[in-house]
C-alpha cells in the first residue's frame, strides 16, 4: 500500500513538474512574441518617418532628367553646336 502511494505521489510530482515546464515555456514564447511585435512596430514607425522625411521619388527622377539634359547641352555647347552661354 505504501509503495502504491509513493508511486502515485511521484507520478503527481512528475506531472506537476511537466506542467510547470510547459507554463514556463509558454511564458517564454509569449515574451519573445511580445518583443518581436514591439520590434515590428518600431520598424514600421521608422519606415513611416523615412517616408515622411524623404521627398517623393518623382522629384529625384525629375532632377536626374534635368541634370542629364544640362550635361547633354553643355557637351553640345562645347562642341560648338549651341551658341548660348545659358548651358555653359
Amino acid at each position: 500500500m505504501q509503495a502504491e502511494l509513493d508511486r502515485e505521489r511521484e507520478a503527481r510530482r512528475s506531472a506537476e513538474l511537466e506542467a510547470a515546464k510547459a507554463r514556463m515555456s509558454h511564458q517564454l514564447v509569449l515574451n519573445e512574441c511580445s518583443q518581436l511585435r514591439q520590434e515590428v512596430e518600431r520598424q514600421r514607425q521608422q519606415l513611416e518617418l523615412a517616408r515622411l522625411d524623404s521627398p517623393p521619388m518623382e522629384i529625384f527622377l525629375h532632377c536626374s532628367i534635368r541634370l542629364k539634359k544640362l550635361v547633354f547641352f553643355r557637351k553640345l555647347n562645347a562642341l560648338g553646336f549651341i551658341r548660348s552661354s545659358f548651358y555653359a
